[in-house]
C-alpha cells in the first residue's frame, strides 16, 4: 500500500509498505515546462547598458588614450578573455578599481566597449583598423570582430558608394 507523507511544504514523499526506498512525487508525477521569454536577453543587454550609461553600479574604470570608461566587471568578464584573466584571478588590477590600458586607443576601447553593452558596433574604413586592434588586444572573439568579415562589409560599403 502507497500513502503520502509531507516531509516539508514542498516536498511530499510516496511511502510504501514494501522495502524499497521512498520516491520523491516530484519525480514520479510532476512534468516540467520550461517557459523562454524571447526577449529577455535584449532586455538585459538594454538595461546593463542604461546602467553603464547612467554611471550606476559601475565598480571598475577602464582608462586607455585619455578615455575614462566606468563598466560592469560582471559585464567585462563575460564578454572578454583578457579581462576574464585580469579580473578573475590573482592580479593586481583583480584588486584595484581601474586600470590604465596601454596599446589601445581611446575610440577603439569606447568602440568595443559599447559593442559588449549592445551588440552593435559603428566601423567605417576610418575607423576598422583601431576597432580591430581593440577587440584583439581585449580578446573580445564575437564572430562580428573578425578581421575578415568586416573587411568584406567596408569593401561592399565602398563599392556601393562609389557607384
Amino acid at each position: 500500500m502507497m500513502s503520502v507523507k509531507s516531509v516539508s511544504p514542498r516536498k511530499r514523499v510516496l511511502m510504501s509498505d514494501s522495502p524499497s526506498p521512498p520516491c520523491s512525487v516530484a519525480s514520479v508525477t510532476t512534468v516540467a515546462q520550461i517557459v523562454t521569454a524571447t526577449d529577455h536577453s535584449s532586455k538585459l543587454v538594454v538595461g546593463l547598458d542604461a546602467l553603464r550609461t547612467a554611471g550606476i553600479l559601475c565598480d571598475y574604470t577602464i582608462i586607455a588614450g585619455g578615455l575614462e570608461m566606468h563598466v560592469h566587471r560582471a559585464v567585462l568578464v563575460a564578454c572578454s578573455d583578457y579581462f576574464r584573466a585580469m579580473l578573475t584571478g590573482e592580479m593586481r588590477e583583480s584588486r584595484e578599481s581601474c586600470v590604465t590600458l596601454q596599446g589601445i586607443t581611446g575610440f577603439g576601447l569606447q568602440a568595443v566597449i559599447e559593442f559588449i553593452y549592445s551588440g552593435t558596433l559603428k566601423v567605417s574604413l576610418d575607423n576598422v583598423d583601431e576597432i580591430l586592434a581593440a577587440a584583439s588586444h581585449l580578446q573580445v572573439t564575437q564572430s562580428c570582430f573578425s578581421s575578415f568579415a568586416l573587411r568584406i562589409v567596408l569593401h561592399n560599403v565602398d563599392v556601393l558608394s562609389s557607384h
